[in-house]
C-alpha cells in the first residue's frame, strides 16, 4: 500500500516534492525559510497514506478535506495557501487548496515549517 500511495501522490505532484515545497505560488507571505530535512517524498507519502490511504478524490467530509484530511484551522495555521488566482478569502479557497495535491502538500510543508522545533 505504501508504494502504491507514494506512486499515486508523486504522479499527482508531477515533479515531486521539491517542486511542491519550493513553489513560490504556495508560499505564505512572511514565512520563515526553514529547511526540513525529514520532509522527504517518503515522509509525504506516509502522511498521505496514513490520512486517507492517499485517496486523491476523497473530497471533504466531517470538516476535513483532501488526501491529507486537512482541517480549516490547520490550513489557516499553515498560512492559508491558495491556488493561482485565488486569495485565502476566496469562496472555497480552503477546499480547493486542500483537495489539490500540490497545494495540500504545500499546506503540510508550511505547517511543519511554522511549528518546527
Amino acid at each position: 500500500a505504501m508504494v502504491c500511495a507514494r506512486t499515486t501522490l508523486l504522479a499527482a505532484l508531477g515533479l515531486g516534492i521539491l517542486a511542491a515545497t519550493s513553489a513560490l505560488l504556495y508560499e505564505r507571505p512572511g514565512a520563515r525559510n526553514i529547511f526540513l530535512p525529514d520532509f522527504t517524498e517518503d515522509c509525504v507519502a506516509c502522511l498521505c497514506d496514513a490520512s486517507s490511504a492517499c485517496n486523491l478524490t476523497i473530497g471533504c467530509f466531517a470538516g476535513l478535506c483532501g488526501p491529507f484530511l486537512i482541517g480549516r484551522q490547520y490550513w489557516l495555521d499553515a498560512g492559508a495557501p491558495v491556488l493561482p488566482g485565488a486569495t485565502w478569502q476566496s469562496d472555497k479557497a480552503y477546499e480547493s487548496c486542500t483537495m489539490d495535491p500540490n497545494c495540500a502538500t504545500s499546506t503540510v510543508f508550511n505547517y511543519m515549517s511554522r511549528f518546527a522545533r
